[in-house]
């Protein structure tokens, strides 16, 4: 029976309200025990970092069970949405699913954190910095603390992924928590999140692939 569900779309609010990533969160591992995806939209930072952070976390419990060793990854789009009054608002929509086992991640990653700080073409140059190393067979370890750096960085993901797309290459976007030391923090750690940004070779789905039997062979 297909699932009637298909088209649940979850929109991420910029609610400030404490334990809400954690709703997002759960909200997201009902959608993805009830389909093999779930879909999220999310318009400004406060939204984008929000749903970003829900799914590291569904992430973060299922690392815990060493047996089932299930990863979901994301993949953003822009998309142009209107309100009632007809005004115009860009969102991140994205879809999440599982990473298979045709999507392993690279042996090197290389290193960046996105800083938080306003540069008008900060995101075009995080872009093409995201897909050189990735042509390359590379992946990109983005680190990011603050609303405005995860935005920044899912922002340039999106760009990145066009310029990939020529290249014959899609992008696997996997988010984490990660724990970086600071002298900032009365404990001497921060939380940051971490987006593992990596290519896979194109795959057409209108392809009919087929077993050759073993007497063609």
């Amino acid at each position: 029976m297909p699932d009637n569900n298909q088209n649940v779309l979850l929109k991420v609010s910029a609610s400030q309200e404490d334990g809400y990533c954690k709703k997002v969160a759960g909200a997201i591992s009902w959608r993805l025990r009830e389909s093999e995806f779930c879909r999220l939209r999310a318009i400004k930072a406060e939204a984008i970092n929000s749903a970003i952070k829900a799914l590291a976390i569904v992430n973060g419990r299922l690392g815990k069970d060493q047996q089932k060793k299930i990863v979901f990854c994301f993949d953003p789009v822009f998309e142009n949405i209107k309100d009632d009054s007809g005004k115009s608002s860009l969102a991140i929509s994205m879809k999440i699913t599982e990473v298979f086992d045709n999507e392993t991640p690279p042996a090197e990653f290389v290193e960046y954190k996105v800083s938080s700080k306003r540069d008008d073409d900060h995101e075009n140059k995080l872009a093409g910095a995201i897909a050189a190393p990735v042509r390359e067979g590379k992946g990109v370890r983005m680190r990011c603390i603050g609303k405005l750096s995860t935005y920044k960085c899912i922002y340039s993901s999106v760009l990145a992924k066009g310029y990939l797309y020529s290249y014959g290459l899609s992008s696997v976007m996997v988010p984490s928590w990660h724990t970086i030391q600071s002298d900032k923090s009365e404990t001497g750690q921060i939380s940051a999140i971490q987006i593992d940004f990596w290519g896979v070779p194109l795959v057409d789905e209108d392809e009919d692939v087929q077993d050759v039997p073993d007497d063609k062979q």
